[in-house]
């Protein structure tokens, strides 16, 4: 049978007849591959990251617990070194406590003085073992506290009124402690504020400064406010040789993994920054005066003072220096003059002897119609709040005052506190509406009215102002014409003041606040260019800070003669009465006479100013040998507890006399031909067992004994010597000494 379709012979298509031929192109895949040096470099890179990751977060913050102990190790942990008073803290979490073993703790080669207990959380949640743990620790011996855990989602208020009802504190108790680990993501300032109230409350109920507990990162961060710092402060810090929070503090809770006989659970191990006696001087304290069939308690107490606008540059100085002194500042934010916050403001001033009433925005800024709104307000209403106050509350503040300024007196003439007249100008009718505010006050309540002249002081206020292009320029300004009269007081002076007017229960009225040395601007400026060493003085024109600050050019370009004279019939005594006192430098004179031989031998250094050689050095000698040659061979010593144990270094150098007719003027040197001051300031000449060490420069000051130990009486006449020469006593570091065994 024939095919249908026709086929040549050579098997190619037929002739006029074309198939077309499928040519099939064949996809070729492409694949690029990542070279082989590359893909091993990120993996690397990856493990590294990943491994310096896991480091820094699981290995880093725990690695002190494997390290080696060269120092002592006890309840399971190496002790920091340079502590001997230890405690503890605890809550439901250690569980039921063998009150009998863990008593035995304060008999091993690191006692336990101290226990803290946890009472209450927020505003309702109490700790289901404190009352028991409480009683256990006073029957057992120990030296006891309490704590608040603080919520900051829950009112402040309602939080202390909860921690008041369930802890009663008595004699020999630890002042109570607020916990603040947690921000509840609420705003830095408003955490603030609602702490401060907790503070507050709880303050004006058990008559002390409660403990402040947190970390060194979260104090830095959310409670770097200096408010802050007049508190007691427990720092939090695990796992590290030593407390890296360079303020000052009183607790450290070095561990949470402390394993302690008589308690189940791994247990918190703390340490007190001090001596058992200065632990127990902490203490509360509580008087017993006995009447027949009647005992009263009376907390040793001074004075609960209020302040309105303790957060300015006056109330700041002066919120210290009463706290020195021993009194209880309580100081009276803006929120409390809030409308309907008047329940706060009677609740801080119910429990108040003294109200002061600095309240006041700034006069140095340009008088605009809104800024003298702000003015008035800032004064009379705050003013007008506290009277409201005050009227509320069943016992009223023993009493009250209230500033204003010199600024109510004419330009013209010298007046003082029995003038009647006052000036014209808005300044002037400002401070009159300020003061008639301010005697509305309840009459069971002694009034004060200060009439403030222009504070100095280097470190804020008009004088900060004014130093800061004399510091750039070297010139120094005055505002003209410069014959205008300059009223000041030194801030020291009106802190001063403000505690005579306190403590002298006669004092009532008006009080001028200024020196009793009438001066020109000149006159002030051409002094303060002389120890700021200016290199020439300009006479500003009116017409510029007429340009500048409008009518409130009229304050700074005029000024009153004014006298206190009521405070020098008091008998007040200004620390500053001059200005020439206020501007005078240091006093570096050193003493007259200088045994070498007795000179000689070790002494210990109490107290310094820090400076970068010694920084965070404790157990700190110097030890003088007398050479052949008449020179001095000195070896300083000193130790860090940065590890477990001690780190020590010497520094050695050399010593000199080199004028003999001043013999308390010696050169030291540690380095080559380097030589640095020594000054001899104060001695003792009959037994050479104590000295004060100076410079020819302000930044150094030391107090030197022979004995770890300066009995308190010689330590007083040191300090009272160096604060007569100028010196910041303030500024001291008490060092850490080991008493000789």
């Amino acid at each position: 049978m024939k095919s249908s379709r026709n086929t040549s012979t050579s098997g190619k298509p037929a002739s006029g007849r074309r198939t077309p031929a499928r040519k099939t192109k064949a996809k070729k895949k492409t694949t690029r591959t990542m070279p082989v040096w590359m893909r091993n470099t990120l993996a690397l890179i990856v493990v590294g990251v990943f491994s310096l990751t896991f480091y820094y977060f699981v290995i880093r913050p725990y690695s002190y617990r494997w390290k080696e102990c060269y120092g002592r190790k006890e309840y399971g942990v190496c002790i920091p070194c340079g502590y001997e008073v230890h405690g503890i803290d605890i809550s439901h979490y250690q569980g039921n406590i063998d009150w009998k073993e863990l008593k035995q703790n304060r008999e091993t080669d690191f006692p336990l003085h101290f226990i803290f207990m946890k009472a209450t959380e927020g505003g309702d949640h109490g700790d289901d073992t404190f009352k028991d743990n409480f009683e256990q620790a006073r029957r057992h011996g120990f030296i006891r506290g309490a704590y608040h855990f603080f919520t900051p989602r829950t009112d402040a208020l309602k939080q202390a009124d909860f921690f008041i009802r369930t802890v009663k504190l008595d004699s020999g108790d630890l002042p109570p402690v607020l916990d603040v680990e947690l921000t509840g993501k609420r705003p830095k300032k408003e955490l603030q504020q609602n702490i401060k109230k907790w503070l507050d409350r709880v303050e004006a109920h058990y008559g002390v400064k409660p403990i402040l507990y947190t970390s060194y990162k979260f104090k830095t961060r959310y409670l770097d406010d200096s408010l802050f710092n007049a508190y007691p402060y427990w720092i939090a810090h695990y796992y590290v040789d030593s407390v890296r929070y360079e303020g000052k503090w009183h607790f450290w809770q070095h561990t949470d993994i402390g394993s302690v006989p008589g308690i189940h659970h791994d247990v918190d191990l703390n340490v007190f920054n001090g001596s058992l006696e200065d632990l127990r001087k902490m203490t509360m304290r509580l008087n017993f005066t006995l009447f027949p069939c009647v005992i009263f308690l009376k907390k040793e107490i001074q004075m609960n003072i209020a302040i309105s606008g303790a957060s300015g540059f006056i109330g700041k100085h002066l919120t210290e220096y009463l706290t020195e002194a021993g009194h209880r500042v309580v100081p009276l934010g803006r929120p409390m003059f809030r409308e309907g916050t008047s329940g706060h403001l009677i609740q801080a001033l119910s429990h108040c002897d003294v109200i002061i009433n600095l309240a006041g925005a700034p006069i140095s800024k340009r008088w605009t119609p809104e800024y003298k709104k702000e003015l008035y307000d800032s004064r009379i209403k705050v003013t007008h709040c506290i009277i409201r106050a005050m009227d509320a509350v069943k016992t009223k503040p023993r009493l009250m005052i209230s500033a204003s300024a010199v600024g109510y007196y004419p330009e013209k003439g010298t007046f003082d506190e029995y003038t009647n007249t006052r000036g014209s100008g808005f300044l002037a009718e400002l401070c009159y509406a300020w003061e008639k505010e301010a005697r509305r006050c309840p009459s069971q309540t002694r009034l004060v009215i200060t009439r403030f002249g222009i504070v100095l002081s280097p470190d804020g206020g008009a004088m900060e102002q004014m130093l800061r292009p004399l510091r750039i320029t070297r010139v120094a300004g005055v505002i003209g014409p410069g014959t205008q009269p300059f009223p000041w007081i030194a801030i020291q002076d009106l802190c001063r003041a403000m505690e005579f007017i306190i403590r002298h229960e006669e004092a009532s009225g008006v009080f001028n606040l200024v020196a009793p040395q009438q001066v020109s601007q000149y006159a002030f400026t051409q002094a303060m260019a002389a120890r700021y060493h200016a290199w020439m003085k300009v006479v500003v024109p009116r017409w510029f800070f007429r340009m500048r600050y409008g009518e409130a050019a009229s304050f700074l370009a005029s000024g009153q003669n004014v006298r206190p004279t009521r405070l020098l019939e008091a008998s007040f005594r200004f620390a500053k009465p001059t200005i020439e006192d206020f501007f005078e430098g240091t006093d570096h004179a050193v003493v007259d006479r200088l045994d070498l031989h007795r000179y000689m031998g070790t002494w210990y250094e109490i107290a310094r100013f820090d400076h970068r050689f010694e920084r965070r050095l404790s157990e700190v000698t110097a030890t003088y040998t007398l050479m052949p040659d008449g020179t001095v061979r000195v070896e300083n010593r000193g130790c860090k507890h940065k590890k477990p144990y001690d780190v020590c270094k010497t520094a050695e150098g050399r010593a000199k006399i080199p004028d003999p007719s001043q013999p308390g003027k010696l050169k030291v040197s540690f380095f080559l031909s380097f030589y640095s001051d020594y000054y001899v300031l104060e001695l003792d000449q009959d037994e050479y067992n104590y000295a004060l060490i100076g410079s020819s420069s302000d930044k150094y000051l030391w107090i030197l004994s022979r004995a770890p130990i300066l009995p308190e009486e010689i330590k007083k006449k040191l300090l009272d010597a160096a604060t007569r020469r100028g010196y910041d006593v303030k500024k001291l570091i008490w060092v850490e000494q080991r008493e000789k065994k």
